[in-house]
């Protein structure tokens, strides 16, 4: 989250707050006296004192030292030869002349490592030898910088913050504040950048630091430009240290002036973004957090003055501006008053309690009142308001929403009665704050009878569609039927009230294809010829060809199917009389909707109001006349015109066709044309029916984003469904080839690896269906082998033919704890990465997959590696190679040696996350010119039990009669056999049809039916419906290698008794065989 601008408060507060920590620091200076005191008497007791003290003598030979100094030396890493780093080098010097000074004591600072000592000597004339006490005083030497540091900063903060907030000339004092900063913090450059709004940039308002030329080429900066222009765009501090090690383009710029650390601040006003202040060092690779710090609150400061400057500039401004305002809405003012006593609807202004207080001349010419007789009465006493809902009603909905809006009945002064579209507002007056009410009425009472006959129109449309000899039928979204006309009624032999609501493709011989006819209407918007045959109540059926398309509402939305029926024997007859009803309906329903114009060379002959409407215009007449240019975009219109003069000369043109059409106010919509060509008048013209698609197109592009997230659905399911047909095949005759072993065969372990590999790849389908519904992956035992292989095979056809994969596996035992989608991600990236570097010149990718194993004593690469067994995966190049210091940064994110766009650099971040996550190790060996060779290192599985067997004696068996059904030859085969087994009855068959037929003859031949889902011609669950319509009381066992085209409860709901999913292990198809068998009632 972003600092937001601070208060003058704040900054105060800020400034006590750092008063407070100097005076912390200043007690702190004195507790470090007061220890130097008690320290100074343990001096008079070497032995005991805790700090170093070493006696020297005269040759410069150490006589003497105590137990602190032996520790102080430990802690410095130092041994006791080095102890003489305590002795000043002039000390020898001043023992061996001691005699010339009387001087007994001396005081001296001594540097050791990053340590300071303090050290009082005091020389022995008796030996003619110094004593050293020395105390570590590095703590208050810090303690010293810091209060000096703070001191200064706090000097920075107080002599300019009230500078800046009473300051005339603000960015004055910017540049003097920012040069005390650079000089305290030792940097050697500042920018400070403002937003532009104008230019929609950053413009360079101070500097130092850095040459006049070259602050002229940086003047402007845009957004996301250099570090200022990101911390800009983003609102973000951006601190960047290490400038000439790291390549970052955003430090290009600075990187160019020689600054090794820059650190760069937003300045906010009103949570804004106004600008940004900087700072950059040469002599540092990067900056304190309290140097950081500082420059936020000169940052805070330097906002709060650029704001303050802002904001008296803004005042003074919008002081003119309001000024003018004020005279230009006297005049607007004056000129809605006589604009509004010019229009044609009534405009009245009433107080609350409905008194007349304005009424226009428009009201005067529709109620026959003048201006002097309404003013002062009640507006609906009047004119005898005649409301569809209690006048409370409306006052309550104008108190809380402050519209309404309906018709209206009043009476004229002539007694009169006129229909009113009224429109009410709450208002209230702009000096007296007092509220009215303001109607504007319109007389809708032309447009009423219009209605009126327009609804006439709607029931002769109705009584020309019950004329019709067709069956007409009209259909929902799901696929019932939601009105019909008599001709249906008699095709079907049922009456209207029984076929509304009733599923339209139950009354044909093929329901599914009747479903899936007015799907296809739903899906392409129409049908033509689409041939079904319809079935009386009587039984008679009549072949018929459909002529379908979909119905729309006011706003464009699909609300139905209007389908009409034609009988096959009377097809030429019928084909004119549709094509007039249709065209008598188009006619109708088009003449309300849709635009209409006649063309001819270019100009506009006749446009109705529809067409005036979509264009933004309120009369045809200001079309009529135009040229073509006034409604159609300028890029578009040479294509218009041309299909216009073609189709007037006769010529073949496209019959619908789009183009973009330019509104009054200038903007472009979508638009659909249709064009005829007739005679009007004697000559040759255009018709042309116009239609506004704009939505439409908008619906379309969502439409064909969802349908491609759909294919990815549809696609896993498809490949689940094959995969799952061919491992029911693969489990079913391995365990019958088990079961047929002698015992003790070596064979039956081959078997039982067979069978847990099946199983492996159904939850491997189960994980792919899981992907494409983006569900989480679970990890499992995993082996390494057939999915590394699956894995490169997918890679292959991806690679440059000059690159060629030898993939080697001699593990003996590869699994591990692992999901597919993780390993599959580590191989890919791996591949990936290799075949970039043989970009070039190609060669041979090497893959290998080997034993490796950790003694608890070998020398082992990796910390976390524990000792064990490990699968190695090795993936070896012949490309470029890389240095030792890429090697170094190889698995870093976003490190990268791509040319820009080539590469994210998080590949092979990613491979070390999923190695980690598996408790796995990866390595990298490289040399320039040589290739990579990556290895993985992941755990092995621990087998310490023998595989279970497959085989569970416990399994049920039978001799009922089973139909087991299924299109896939193999496991019709294995069926057959694995039943038979079980000692059951079975008649087993490839077709869906076929299987009804041998049910038909015999409904009471079989106990039990078996059936796939996914079959051609009749699906399994259609094949169960119609066996139940036979037999209600059959059990069926529905099966599937896909579970998306039918689901649990839906096979449920049809009458099924148990839902499988392939492949089936022979123990899982028994049980439920005997659950479905051993449910029926006794006999």
């Amino acid at each position: 989250m972003q600092d937001k601008f601070k208060t003058k408060e704040q900054l105060l507060n800020e400034l006590a707050g750092l008063r407070q920590r100097v005076t912390e620091l200043e007690t702190s200076q004195t507790r470090l006296k007061q220890a130097d005191e008690v320290i100074n008497r343990l001096a008079s007791f070497p032995g005991l004192n805790p700090n170093p003290v070493i006696e020297i003598d005269s040759s410069g030979e150490i006589t003497f030292f105590n137990q602190a100094t032996k520790r102080i030396l430990k802690e410095l890493g130092m041994s006791r030869k080095d102890i003489k780093a305590f002795v000043p080098e002039n000390l020898i010097a001043l023992l061996k002349d001691r005699g010339k000074k009387k001087k007994y004591s001396l005081f001296s600072e001594v540097f050791i490592n990053d340590r300071v000592f303090s050290e009082n000597i005091y020389f022995v004339p008796r030996y003619n030898a110094a004593r050293i006490y020395a105390i570590d005083i590095t703590e208050r030497k810090q303690t010293e910088e810091t209060l000096k540091r703070n001191l200064e900063r706090l000097a920075i903060i107080s002599d300019t913050a009230s500078q800046l907030l009473v300051s005339q000339t603000p960015h004055l004092i910017v540049e003097a504040l920012c040069e005390r900063v650079v000089e305290h913090l030792d940097c050697h450059a500042f920018f400070n950048y403002l937003v532009d709004d104008e230019r929609n940039c950053l413009r360079l308002n101070a500097y130092a630091g850095i040459p006049e030329e070259t602050a002229r080429g940086i003047r402007f900066l845009d957004y996301g430009v250099a570090v200022c222009g990101c911390a800009a765009r983003d609102a973000y501090r951006i601190v960047a240290e290490n400038i000439p090690s790291m390549a970052d383009v955003r430090t290009d710029l600075v990187r160019s002036l020689g600054i090794t650390a820059y650190a760069c601040h937003p300045l906010f006003a009103q949570g804004k973004v106004i600008g940004t202040l900087s700072f950059g060092t040469k002599s540092r690779s990067m900056f304190t957090e309290d140097e950081l710090s500082l420059m936020k609150t000169v940052a805070d400061l330097v906002a709060t003055a650029m704001e303050r400057m802002r904001l008296l500039q803004s005042a003074e401004e919008r002081g003119i501006e309001l000024e003018a305002r004020v005279l230009d809405r006297t005049a607007q003012l004056r000129r809605q008053a006589e604009m509004i006593d010019l229009a044609y609807d009534a405009v009245i202004l009433s107080n609350i309690d409905g008194t007349i207080a304005f009424w226009n001349k428009g009201a005067q010419d529709t109620y026959g009142f003048t201006r002097e007789e309404a003013i002062g009465k009640f507006v609906h006493e009047m004119l005898r308001t005649k409301f569809d809902v209690p006048l409370k009603d409306i006052e309550d909905r104008l108190r809380h929403k402050g519209r309404w809006e309906g018709e209206l009945v009043h009476t004229c002064k002539d007694g009169k009665e006129v229909t009113v579209h009224s429109r009410w507002a709450l208002r209230h007056d702009e000096v007296s704050g007092r509220a009215e009410v303001m109607e504007v009425n319109r007389d809708i009472t032309i447009r009423k009878q219009a209605e009126e006959a327009l609804r006439m129109m709607g029931e002769y449309n109705r009584s020309l569609i019950e004329a019709s000899v067709d069956p007409l039928v009209t259909i929902n979204p799901e696929g019932r039927i939601s009105d019909v006309n008599i001709a249906t009624e008699r095709a079907t032999g049922y009456s209207r009230e029984k076929l509304i609501g009733t599923d339209f493709s139950g009354y044909f011989t093929d329901p599914e294809k009747a479903e899936a006819g007015y799907q296809l209407v739903f899906k392409e918007g129409i049908v033509k010829d689409y041939e079904l045959e319809i079935r009386h109540s009587d039984g008679h059926v009549t072949p018929v060809l459909y002529n379908a398309s979909v119905y729309r509402d006011q706003g464009g939305h699909v609300i139905g199917v209007f389908a009409a029926a034609r009988d096959i024997s009377e097809r030429r007859r019928m084909e004119q009389a549709l094509r007039e009803s249709e065209e008598r309906y188009r006619t109708v329903i088009e003449s309300g909707s849709d635009g209409i114009a006649l063309v001819r060379r270019g100009r506009h002959m006749y446009v109705n109001a529809r067409y005036a409407e979509i264009f933004g215009y309120n009369d045809p007449r200001d079309i009529i006349g135009k040229p073509l240019s006034l409604t159609v975009h300028p890029d578009d219109l040479p294509v218009v015109s041309e299909i216009n003069d073609m189709k007037q000369a006769g010529e073949s043109v496209p019959l619908r066709y789009e183009f973009r059409g330019i509104k009054k106010d200038g903007t472009s919509r979508n638009m659909e044309l249709s064009v005829t060509g007739i005679t009007y008048s004697g000559q040759p013209v255009s018709l042309i029916y116009l239609r506004d698609i704009t939505e439409y197109k908008n619906l379309e592009e969502q439409l064909r984003q969802a349908q491609k997230m759909e294919a990815i659905g549809t696609l896993a399911g498809g490949i689940a469904h094959d995969f799952n047909n061919m491992l029911a095949a693969i489990v079913g005759f391995s365990e019958m080839a088990e079961e047929d072993l002698p015992t003790g065969s070596p064979i039956v372990s081959h078997m039982k690896r067979i069978l847990n590999a099946a199983f492996r790849g159904r939850d491997l389908v189960r994980q792919i269906l899981a992907f494409s519904r983006k569900t989480e992956h679970v990890r499992g035992a995993l082996s390494l082998s057939p999915l590394i292989k699956e894995t490169v095979q997918l890679l292959r056809a991806s690679l440059p033919a000059t690159i060629r994969i030898a993939l080697a596996t001699r593990a003996s035992r590869d699994t591990v704890v692992a999901s597919p989608p993780e390993i599959q991600q580590v191989v890919m990236n791996l591949v990936t990465n290799a075949a970039a570097a043989m970009k070039e010149n190609g060669g041979t990718l090497d893959i290998t997959l080997t034993d490796v194993e950790f003694e608890s004593d070998s020398s082992i690469f990796d910390p976390d590696i524990e000792p064990g067994e490990y699968v190695q995966l090795a993936v070896t190049d012949a490309g470029v190679g890389m240095t030792s210091d890429v090697m170094k940064r190889a698995f870093e994110p976003f490190f990268t040696t791509k040319k820009a766009g080539e590469g994210t650099g998080m590949g092979l971040a990613v491979v070390y996350g999923i190695v980690k996550g598996l408790h796995g190790a990866i390595t990298v060996e490289s040399e320039p010119g040589t290739g990579s060779t990556f290895r993985v290192l992941l755990p092995k599985v621990r087998f310490d039990e023998p595989l279970e067997s497959l085989e569970d004696p416990r399994i049920k068996k039978g001799t009922e009669r089973i139909l087991f059904v299924d299109d896939e030859e193999s496991l019709v085969e294995w069926g057959q056999a694995v039943l038979g087994r079980l000692h059951y009855e079975v008649t087993a068959v490839r077709d869906s049809e076929e299987a009804l037929a041998l049910f038909m003859e015999d409904p009471s031949r079989f106990d039990l039916v078996i059936t796939d889902q996914t079959m051609p011609k009749l699906a399994g669950l259609s094949l169960a419906r119609k066996l139940l319509t036979i037999r209600p009381d059959i059990p069926i066992i529905l099966y599937t290698g896909h579970s998306d085209a039918v689901s649990p409860e839906k096979a449920k709901k049809a009458g099924v008794k148990e839902f499988l999913m392939k492949p089936l292990a022979r123990k899982e198809l028994a049980e439920a065989i005997r659950r479905v068998l051993d449910a029926r009632p006794c006999c």
